[in-house]
Protein backbone atom coordinates (compact mmCIF):
# COMPACT_ATOMS: atom_id res chain seq x y z
CA UNK A 1 0.00 0.00 0.00
CA UNK A 2 2.94 2.27 0.89
CA UNK A 3 4.75 1.63 -2.23
CA UNK A 4 1.70 1.56 -4.59
CA UNK A 5 1.51 5.27 -3.02
CA UNK A 6 5.20 6.64 -2.66
CA UNK A 7 4.34 10.42 -3.10
CA UNK A 8 1.32 10.17 -0.48
CA UNK A 9 2.29 11.78 3.27
CA UNK A 10 1.49 9.44 5.83
CA UNK A 11 1.14 9.76 9.96
CA UNK A 12 1.00 7.32 11.97
CA UNK A 13 -2.83 8.28 12.68
CA UNK A 14 -2.87 7.99 9.38
CA UNK A 15 -1.91 4.74 8.57
CA UNK A 16 -3.75 3.52 11.31
CA UNK A 17 -6.57 4.56 10.19
CA UNK A 18 -5.99 2.90 6.63
CA UNK A 19 -5.34 0.01 7.86
CA UNK A 20 -7.94 -0.47 10.21
CA UNK A 21 -4.94 -1.37 13.29
CA UNK A 22 -3.51 0.15 16.80
CA UNK A 23 -2.10 2.98 16.93
CA UNK A 24 0.45 2.12 18.77
CA UNK A 25 1.32 -1.53 16.81
CA UNK A 26 1.40 0.55 13.58
CA UNK A 27 4.48 3.19 15.48
CA UNK A 28 6.23 0.45 16.07
CA UNK A 29 6.23 -0.99 12.43
CA UNK A 30 6.88 2.16 11.13
CA UNK A 31 10.48 2.80 12.93
CA UNK A 32 11.12 -0.66 11.52
CA UNK A 33 10.39 -0.06 8.34
CA UNK A 34 12.19 3.51 9.12
CA UNK A 35 15.59 1.80 10.59
CA UNK A 36 15.40 -0.70 7.33
CA UNK A 37 15.70 2.49 5.24
CA UNK A 38 11.86 2.06 3.93
CA UNK A 39 10.44 5.03 4.69
CA UNK A 40 11.98 8.50 4.91
CA UNK A 41 11.05 11.43 7.00
CA UNK A 42 8.85 14.19 5.77
CA UNK A 43 8.72 16.77 8.77
CA UNK A 44 8.17 15.99 12.15
CA UNK A 45 5.57 13.86 12.10
CA UNK A 46 5.00 12.50 8.48
CA UNK A 47 6.79 9.77 5.92
CA UNK A 48 6.97 8.53 2.67
CA UNK A 49 7.83 5.26 1.06
CA UNK A 50 11.41 5.30 -0.38
CA UNK A 51 13.11 2.33 -0.72
CA UNK A 52 15.63 3.60 -2.62
CA UNK A 53 18.56 3.68 -0.13
CA UNK A 54 17.33 0.22 1.42
CA UNK A 55 19.65 -3.24 1.18
CA UNK A 56 15.89 -4.60 1.22
CA UNK A 57 14.41 -3.42 -1.94
CA UNK A 58 14.65 -6.64 -3.94
CA UNK A 59 12.95 -8.56 -0.85
CA UNK A 60 10.05 -5.49 -1.42
CA UNK A 61 10.19 -6.30 -5.14
CA UNK A 62 9.56 -10.05 -4.62
CA UNK A 63 7.01 -9.57 -2.11
CA UNK A 64 4.72 -6.67 -3.56
CA UNK A 65 5.16 -9.52 -6.56
CA UNK A 66 3.79 -12.21 -4.42
CA UNK A 67 1.17 -10.43 -3.43
CA UNK A 68 -0.36 -9.42 -6.63
CA UNK A 69 -0.24 -13.09 -7.73
CA UNK A 70 -1.16 -14.97 -4.52
CA UNK A 71 -2.42 -12.18 -2.03
CA UNK A 72 -4.24 -14.76 0.23
CA UNK A 73 -0.53 -16.70 0.41
CA UNK A 74 1.02 -13.87 1.52
CA UNK A 75 -1.74 -12.92 3.98
CA UNK A 76 -1.64 -16.47 5.65
CA UNK A 77 2.20 -16.97 6.24
CA UNK A 78 2.07 -13.37 8.00
CA UNK A 79 -0.96 -14.62 10.37
CA UNK A 80 -0.05 -17.82 10.25
CA UNK A 81 0.20 -19.81 13.84
CA UNK A 82 3.58 -21.07 12.99
CA UNK A 83 4.70 -17.71 12.69
CA UNK A 84 3.16 -16.58 15.73
CA UNK A 85 5.27 -20.05 17.62
CA UNK A 86 8.11 -18.28 16.25
CA UNK A 87 8.11 -15.18 17.64
CA UNK A 88 7.10 -16.64 20.90
CA UNK A 89 10.37 -19.02 20.71
CA UNK A 90 12.62 -16.30 19.46
CA UNK A 91 11.80 -14.46 22.82
CA UNK A 92 14.07 -16.60 24.41
CA UNK A 93 16.78 -16.21 22.60
CA UNK A 94 19.79 -14.45 24.20
CA UNK A 95 21.83 -11.69 22.27
CA UNK A 96 25.23 -11.48 22.71
CA UNK A 97 27.11 -8.01 23.39
CA UNK A 98 27.59 -7.83 19.17
CA UNK A 99 24.12 -8.22 18.61
CA UNK A 100 23.67 -11.72 17.85
CA UNK A 101 21.02 -14.05 19.01
CA UNK A 102 22.33 -17.42 20.41
CA UNK A 103 20.07 -20.09 21.80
Amino acid sequence: MLRSTPERRWTTASLSRELRNNPSSVEKYVKKFEAMKVLRQQGSEEFVFDDSRSEYRGVIDELVEADRVQRHKVYELVHSPLKRARDFSDAFLLSNPDGKKED
